[in-house]
């Protein structure tokens, strides 16, 4: 009797411990359970980085990235209705530097038009989009991030698990060795959408939880960059230093904001232009803000006016003076579609049937359908937050098939009918020749 009580304490413990494990767990099996569902491969351990070398910042870089910045943001602000807007040309570049790694032909230059501006090396060769990758290479790696000013970036590829369509091992190769993207193999349902989302809300720490509503049937790659901005102000406003003010939005209308009033230190003061900057903790990030310095002038001109060049310009003759600053806590949310932006500065072929992206993919014509880009940004009296996202969509491209007819014009003479659909026997029948006015 007291050894079938000893059996029955002992399995009864031991289901105990089972129970209270698998409770333990659940997090662990719930997500074992969506990886099955969503179907998404990773395909991380198949492809390791390979050592590759960097190009360092230079006067070269920095020139082709500010004119692709000055470019980016006039033909963002003269498309959009609402003129807020807030872009991440990082994160942009990166997305697009990542995908004309497998650019060939024409739809190459034209990219690399864009985003290496005509750029030459010391030799007077035009650089190329692996030089633009050795650059940004680099310059994620010299980044610096600390407690109090923290920048933290991720890469990712996903591409359809569909019949026919492969991916060339090249193309996943040189951009794990540039980029280090997490690299997927996913049905693209809803549960690949549920996956992308989850993974851009996890690498911008929930600024930005979703960046795809739905995946398009033609959708067959995404090519995504995240970038998260977390800092501190080296010299915080104190909470007394707030009030109530107000601000002219563009058209003249006056907005009430909370003003925060604090000492400046940095400068901008440079031809039809005056500014500011403001360190963030440990100097290694800085807020910049610029404004015509007639309150009267066109602020729709001075936008544009701004290029690369005169980026530099400004940003490059700070000064240390001593100020009172005025600034209103704001919060910024900008979304939209690049490609009528990037199309206009010169990258046309990459979105039409004819691009070639066969670096990419032998056995599928690419195109680039969507450049979806999403920014937040949180500035208030301890410092800034901010997060993008550039999402590059690659879509089949509608192959040319040989002798197809693209049109009917019926502008000779012609047969007609009309026809019985069950039997496809003609109930009426004639001959048009000539038309009567």
């Amino acid at each position: 009797m007291k050894k079938t009580w000893l059996k029955r304490l002992t399995v009864l413990a031991l289901t105990l411990c089972l129970l209270l494990s698998l409770t333990a767990c659940q997090p662990v099996f719930q997500t074992l359970l969506q990886g099955k569902k969503t179907g998404a491969q990773s395909l991380m351990e198949d492809i390791k980085a390979q050592k590759v070398s960097g190009l360092k910042s230079d006067e070269n870089f920095r020139a082709l990235y500010d004119q692709f910045a000055a470019a980016l943001l006039k033909e963002s602000y003269g498309l959009e209705e609402n003129k807020n807007i807030l872009l991440s040309p990082l994160s942009v570049m990166t997305a697009l530097g990542m995908t004309a790694m497998g650019a060939r032909g024409e739809t190459l230059k034209e990219m690399e038009a864009v985003l290496l501006g005509g750029a030459q090396n010391r030799e007077g060769k035009s650089l190329g989009i692996e030089d633009l990758s050795r650059y940004l290479y680099e310059y994620y790696q010299k980044l610096p991030s600390a407690d109090e000013s923290r920048f933290t970036f991720g890469n990712s590829i996903w591409f359809r698990d569909e019949a026919g369509f492969e991916v060339e091992k090249e193309f996943l190769q040189i951009n794990k060795n540039y980029y280090d993207p997490d690299i997927y193999k996913a049905p693209f349902d809803a549960g690949t959408v549920r996956d992308i989302n989850q993974w851009v809300d996890s690498k911008t720490e929930h600024l930005i939880p979703q960046v795809l509503e739905e995946l398009d049937e033609r959708d067959m790659m995404a090519l995504i960059n995240a970038l998260l901005f977390d800092a501190k102000w080296d010299n915080p406003f104190g909470s007394n230093a707030e009030y109530s003010g107000s601000f002219r939005a563009l058209g003249g209308a006056e907005r009430k904001v909370t003003m925060m009033n604090g000492g400046g230190l940095y400068l901008i003061d440079e031809g039809d232009t005056i500014g500011m900057m403001k360190a963030y903790g440990g100097d290694k990030y800085r807020f910049a803000a610029l404004m015509p310095r007639d309150e009267k002038a066109d602020f729709d001109r001075f936008v544009y006016s701004l290029d690369g060049e005169k980026l530099q310009l400004l940003l490059g003759s700070v000064k240390n003076w001593d100020f009172t600053l005025v600034m209103p806590k704001f919060t910024a949310e900008f979304s939209t579609d690049l490609v009528k932006a990037l199309g206009n500065l010169g990258m046309r072929g990459a979105f039409d049937s004819g691009a070639d992206f066969s670096g990419i993919s032998q056995t599928m014509p690419l195109a680039i359908g969507q450049v979806v880009h999403k920014t937040r940004l949180e500035l208030d009296n301890d410092g800034t937050k901010a997060a993008a996202v550039t999402v590059v969509m690659a879509t089949k491209a509608a192959m040319p098939v040989p002798g197809r007819i693209d049109a009917i014009v019926l502008d000779r003479p012609f047969v007609y009918m009309i026809i019985d659909t069950e039997n496809q026997l003609p109930i009426f029948l004639g001959t048009m020749t000539d038309i009567e006015p």
